[in-house]
């Protein structure tokens, strides 16, 4: 996790980005953080970094509300396209949140324009939902919003 900084780059289309590795379950070899998607903010700041350090330091630790929230969405969309399309025999299936885990991966921190420790929001590819992901916002160290990827970065005050 510490040498996360020296990745630090500015793109004209995604804006402020880093990766790191992490040993969070599920996710990605090299995990992105999206610090302004705005494109206006081209350095890291010491706010935005804290900010970073402060999630990367919590996040093995909110694995547990992760999958819970993870495997509630998947219950609600599996029922939901269950009754739009009578295919439920056809669904994916998994029996709790650990099983889910095999679905699912954690792609990009997003982090909001102006830095908060504890605010930010994870997207995850999912093999449930593939077009539109599955996302989790975080305030104070508690999920906020669940749904689809966008949930993961619309920042709302």
């Amino acid at each position: 996790m510490n040498n996360w900084k020296q990745t630090v780059r500015f793109d004209e289309t995604e804006g402020l980005m880093a990766d790191v590795p992490l040993d969070f379950v599920p996710s990605k070899p090299l995990v992105r953080l999206m610090f302004d998607l705005s494109g206006e903010v081209q350095t890291l700041t010491p706010e935005m970094a804290a900010a970073a350090e402060a999630v990367l330091q919590q996040l093995p630790g909110l694995n547990q509300s992760v999958a819970e929230a993870a495997f509630e969405h998947f219950q609600m969309m599996r029922q939901m396209c269950g009754d739009i399309y009578n295919e439920e025999d056809e669904l994916l299936t998994a029996a709790d949140a650990t099983e889910l885990q095999a679905l699912y991966q954690l792609q990009i921190i997003y982090f909001p324009e102006e830095p908060e420790i504890g605010r930010f929001g994870l997207s995850f590819a999912c093999q449930w939902e593939i077009e539109h992901g599955f996302g989790l916002q975080f305030r104070n160290w508690n999920i906020v919003e669940v749904g689809g990827e966008a949930e993961a970065f619309s920042f709302y005050d």
